[in-house]
């Protein structure tokens, strides 16, 4: 019973309920409340009380916990794209129906002013097509609901009726696009994509959602293109900035990905998407240090970006290899331990403090950082052979010894095994 206790109180910690509201053609249609899970990291104190409650005991357990909300975060903001994405959807539809009605008024007048059976034959007809027009955006309306639900399949049968009513109606198809690129189908996208386009050569929205379905397809060339053309259309659009900058970054044109993806914190300074992708580019080019200052810009915005938190130890430990391919093994021992900061397990990183010391002769504190490596990868060959000769140096050797045998056990065919063995065999 304790221990059922301990795990309701643990599911608890990691709880956040969201509050979401539905609007429909601008009215309020639903409020919703859901809960998104974190996972726990580590349970730092537990303390259960039974109570007694008649002929039963209830136990009762408080728990303090540490939590990774890096999936709470992530969701939130999808959330709220799609609320941004979904309050752009609803205007234009609005304007859509405001429009129509506007025309079927007008239509009626037409009518009753109408003088001949043929002008009020060519306004039944223009007011049958109207009927179409307004009964398609009910159906992409209804298709845009399912999509936010994530049914994707009642999405695309709207969104479909909506196209056979308005075979021009782009929207319906750039959202089809969207249904398909949701469901990983990025050819479906790309063709819905460009039949938006067709009807609607400045629909940018389209151009950048088949930008990024040819990206997911690896045609990284077309994706730049698409990207350019959403700015050409909208060029205070930051969302394509920055992904005409990860493009560059995949091609390796690091000058280019900086460029654009500079341009896309000038016209959002907040984004710190923007700021981490710049952050990688950098990365990329080698400048490890403006790597290191986007990283944190990217987590003084979103304290809780996993991703930024871990790149920035990486970038640390990229900034030492430098510092320590030229010499400067002070600094470079500096910039490892801010990684392992970070990131207590970082591969490597206590390896080469250790060989750090090792060339400033420093053989005590090589031994520190060897043991804590091996208390991470057990099996590091390196490190005990790194140990073992920081050891011999010491005149310690037995513990010398050890190592060499114990890197012997792991690859009894390294050379260099084999002479640390044979050297050390008589002590």
């Amino acid at each position: 019973m304790a221990a059922a206790a301990k795990r309701r109180a643990s599911e608890s910690a990691a709880l956040y309920l969201e509050s979401i509201s539905e609007e429909s053609m601008g009215y309020l249609t639903k409020d919703e409340i859901r809960a998104v899970s974190a996972n726990i990291l580590e349970v730092k104190e537990v303390k259960i009380t039974p109570e007694v409650i008649g002929d039963t005991v209830r136990y009762n357990c408080h728990i303090v916990a540490l939590v990774d909300t890096d999936n709470i975060n992530q969701q939130l903001l999808q959330d709220k794209q799609a609320m941004q994405e979904m309050a752009r959807r609803n205007k234009e539809l609005e304007e859509m129906v405001a429009r129509l009605t506007r025309e079927k008024e007008e239509l009626s007048a037409s009518y009753a002013a109408a003088t001949t059976e043929a002008q009020k034959q060519q306004i039944r007809e223009q007011s049958q097509r109207s009927d179409q027009e307004f009964s398609a955006a009910q159906w992409l309306e209804l298709g845009n609901k399912k999509y936010y639900q994530k049914d994707y399949n009642g999405a695309k049968e709207n969104y479909e009726k909506a196209i056979a009513l308005h075979p021009q109606f782009a929207e319906a198809y750039y959202n089809l696009g969207c249904v398909y690129a949701e469901t990983g189908d990025y050819s479906k996208a790309i063709e819905c994509h460009q039949k938006a386009i067709s009807i609607n050569p400045r629909l940018a929205e389209a151009y950048g959602n088949l930008g990024l379905a040819y990206y997911y397809q690896g045609d990284y060339q077309k994706a730049i293109e698409c990207y350019q053309k959403v700015i050409s259309i909208n060029p205070q659009d930051a969302l394509a900035y920055g992904n005409l900058g990860i493009a560059y970054a995949v091609i390796g044109n690091s000058g280019k990905a900086i460029e654009n993806l500079r341009q896309a914190i000038s016209i959002d300074s907040q984004s710190a998407k923007s700021y981490y992708n710049l952050g990688s580019a950098y990365g990329i080019k080698g400048d490890y240090e403006k790597a290191i200052e986007c990283y944190q810009k990217a987590l003084s915005i979103n304290p809780q970006y996993a991703d930024a938190y871990k790149n920035l130890g990486i970038a640390y430990y990229d900034l030492g290899n430098a510092y320590f391919n030229k010499g400067d093994y002070k600094k470079a021992i500096e910039c490892y331990q801010e990684a392992l900061a970070i990131n207590y397990e970082l591969p490597e990183a206590n390896l080469k403090i250790g060989l750090a010391y090792v060339f400033t002769d420093n053989y005590e504190r090589a031994v520190v950082f060897f043991t804590k490596e091996l208390q991470i990868s057990p099996k590091m060959l390196e490190a005990y052979l790194m140990r073992g000769a920081c050891y011999e140096q010491l005149h310690r050797y037995k513990e010398a010894k050890r190592d060499f045998e114990k890197a012997y056990d792991l690859n009894p065919n390294d050379e260099r095994v084999i002479k640390a063995k044979k050297h050390s065999a008589n002590w």
